[in-house]
C-alpha cells in the first residue's frame, strides 16, 4: 500500500479534501487530499477505507528480546492511565519491519527499542506499527547517561513472559514486506491517448425523428486502467477496472455526484445513484430521494 499527499487530485479519482488540519505543530493546507495506493495501483479517498483499514490506538512499550523479534506491552489508549507500564499488560508480536511512511518521521524503529509512548498498530499478524503520536525512551540508557531501575524491572519480566511464548512456538514468522507504504508525490507525467469519434444513427431515415441528434460527436479519453467519454453538452461516462470488477461513472451538466454501476463476474450489478439525486434535489423542498 502507498500513502500519497498531494493538492492536485489525479483524474478518475473520486475524493474530497482531507479534513485533517494539522499534523503535531504543521498546518495542513486546504485542498490537501488523502489518498490511498492498494496493491492494484488504484487510489481511494483515505476517508472512505475505515472498512478496510482497521488500526488501534494503544499505549505501552515496544522492544526486541534477544532473537530480534519486537513485542508490545499495550493497553488500548484512552489517557486515564498514570503512564506507567506494567509487567502484567497484554503482549503482541510486532513486525520489526519498519512502515515506511513511519520510517520518514522517526527512522527505523528497531534502533530506538526500547521505547514507551502512543502507537498506532495494524490488525496484521504479526501487527505494524502504522503512526506514533509520541514515544520516548522506556528503561536505562547507558549512551545518554539515563538511569531507571523501575522501568528495567518491569522490561526483565516483559522478557521472561516472552520466552516463555518463544517456547511454545506461538511466534509467527515476521517476513519483510515486498511492497512497503510509502510517502509519494504526485507523477505528472502519465501517458494518455485521445481519440475523436462521431457516432451515426443506424436507424433507417424515416425512423429518425426531427428532434434526434441523428450523430453524436464522442471525444474518448485511453488510459491503461480507465476509460473517458465525454459529449460536448457535457456528460461523462467514466469507465474503469477495479481490480475483479468494473465501474462505471455518469455525468451530466445537473449534477457533479454521478451515478454508479459496479459489475463483478457472478455477482448482481450494482446501481448508486444517491449522490447525483440528493445534489440535484437538494434545493427542492421536501426530502431528496
Amino acid at each position: 500500500m502507498e500513502l500519497l499527499v498531494t493538492d492536485r487530485l489525479p483524474v478518475g479519482v473520486m475524493a474530497e479534501p482531507t479534513q485533517i488540519r494539522h499534523v503535531g505543530s504543521d498546518k495542513v493546507p486546504d485542498g490537501t487530499y488523502l489518498l490511498l495506493r492498494d496493491d492494484r495501483g488504484l487510489m481511494h479517498d483515505v476517508a472512505l477505507c475505515d472498512q478496510f483499514i482497521e488500526c488501534r490506538h494503544v499505549f505501552g512499550a515496544l522492544f526486541r528480546d534477544e532473537t530480534g523479534t519486537v513485542w508490545a506491552a499495550r493497553q488500548t489508549a484512552d489517557w486515564t492511565r498514570s503512564g506507567e507500564v506494567s509487567a502484567d499488560w497484554p503482549l503482541e508480536q510486532v513486525s520489526a519491519h519498519t512502515h515506511p511512511t513511519v520510517a520518514a518521521g522517526f527512522g527505523q524503529i528497531i534502533d530506538s527499542l526500547p521505547a514507551m509512548g502512543e502507537l498506532v498498530l495494524t490488525n496484521e499478524i504479526p501487527a505494524r506499527v502504522a503512526w506514533i503520536p509520541w514515544w520516548s525512551g522506556f528503561g536505562s540508557n547507558p549512551r545518554e547517561g539515563v538511569v531507571n531501575t523501575e522501568e528495567d524491572t518491569v522490561l526483565a519480566a516483559l522478557l521472561e513472559e516472552v520466552r516463555a511464548i518463544h517456547a511454545s512456538g506461538a511466534v509467527v514468522p515476521d517476513p519483510a514486506p515486498t511492497h512497503g507504504p510509502k510517502v509519494l508525490t504526485l507523477d505528472g507525467t502519465i501517458q494518455e491517448h485521445e481519440v475523436l469519434v462521431t457516432l451515426h444513427d443506424w436507424r433507417p431515415d424515416e425512423e429518425v425523428g426531427p428532434d434526434d441528434p441523428g450523430n453524436v460527436d464522442l471525444r474518448l479519453t485511453l488510459r491503461a486502467d480507465q476509460l473517458l467519454i465525454d459529449t460536448p453538452d457535457g456528460r461523462q461516462i467514466m469507465i474503469e477496472l477495479e481490480g475483479d470488477q468494473i465501474t462505471a461513472h455518469a455525468y451530466n451538466d445537473v449534477s457533479e455526484s454521478p451515478a454508479s454501476l459496479r459489475l463483478r463476474c457472478g455477482a448482481p450489478i450494482e446501481a448508486d445513484a444517491t449522490a447525483h439525486l440528493s445534489e440535484l434535489y437538494q434545493d427542492e423542498e421536501g426530502p431528496s430521494p
